[in-house]
């Protein structure tokens, strides 16, 4: 059991996704998923930006609420 499966009270959290919603073996295949990062507040973004600059990540296609309802 997770107390906080969704990283409610993070200021940085990490989901991942599958655009077809497909995370099965045979299916990830062709739908290899991707990652995403929320941040909660503008120093967690403001953070997230620094260690994208440092290397630390690498800046994908910014995805919006509706997106992330659908995968």
């Amino acid at each position: 059991m997770c107390p906080d499966g969704i990283s409610e009270g993070a200021e940085i959290a990490a989901a991942d996704t599958w655009l077809d919603a497909a995370p099965d073996r045979e299916d990830s295949a062709t739908d290899p998923g991707a990652n995403s990062i929320t941040t909660r507040r503008r120093r967690g973004a403001e953070l997230l930006e620094a260690a994208t600059a440092a290397g630390f990540f690498e800046d994908g296609v910014p995805v919006d609420i509706e997106f992330m309802n659908n995968t």
